[in-house]
């Protein structure tokens, strides 16, 4: 990326970010993300996933939430212009990490072209029901990122993702959970692989998530 493996900036792994301490670079993040917006207009691209990028050391989240909600609605106003979607997700560690962090900007930057990028991984990490997040955040979810998560050392989830043929924990209940209730409409594109459950495998094509656009850039 833009920092490769050294000189973040205290407190961030990745960068620029919608959380830097630094406005210069939280406009270039801006600037980045736009040039994106226009790759996702050109391809004929719908949806944009972005992460929040974590909070500064010596930062309070209150005041990186703000510089975070400015910086996105900056982008946010460029992508409106290009009916292109901006997807919010949400992750573990970072500034917006929980289902209810997404609901809380998603109210504070109200738009139609604002929705989420539902990472089933990352909500079995956050200790979530990922069947629930999803029923309840089914009106804005735009993609998904789907993947299991692996058990670290002390038997607690551990951000590893694994492969899909080897789900060990929340993975086929997501896809069990949802078929059974219904609630998920549309299919999206079939896994090309199987799952794995106590020796039977299943075809994981029947997974269907409610996907309004055609293709997503992340």
């Amino acid at each position: 990326g833009y920092w490769g493996n050294t000189n973040t900036p205290p407190g961030q792994k990745f960068g620029p970010c919608f959380t830097d301490k630094e406005p210069g670079l939280r406009t270039l993040k801006v600037g980045f993300t736009k040039l994106v917006i226009d790759l996702a207009e050109q391809l004929e691209v719908q949806n944009i996933s972005i992460l929040s990028g974590y909070c500064p050391d010596g930062v309070s989240p209150n005041r990186a939430w703000k510089w975070m909600r400015n910086a996105i609605f900056q982008a946010l106003i460029y992508a409106e212009t290009r009916k292109v979607n901006l997807n919010i997700e949400f992750e573990p560690d970072i500034l917006v990490r929980t289902s209810d962090d997404t609901l809380r900007l998603l109210r504070d930057i109200p738009s139609l072209n604002f929705g989420i990028n539902f990472d089933i991984g990352h909500s079995l990490v956050a200790g979530e029901n990922v069947v629930e997040q999803i029923h309840r955040l089914s009106d804005k979810i735009n993609g998904a990122d789907i993947e299991d998560i692996g058990l670290g050392p002390d038997g607690k989830m551990q951000h590893i993702h694994l492969i899909e043929s080897k789900p060990v924990n929340g993975l086929l209940k997501v896809f069990y959970g949802n078929k059974r209730t219904g609630a998920i409409e549309h299919k999206a594109p079939p896994l090309k692989t199987r799952i794995v459950n106590n020796g039977n495998a299943r075809d994981a094509s029947f997974f269907t998530a409610r996907f309004r656009g055609a293709g997503s850039v992340g």
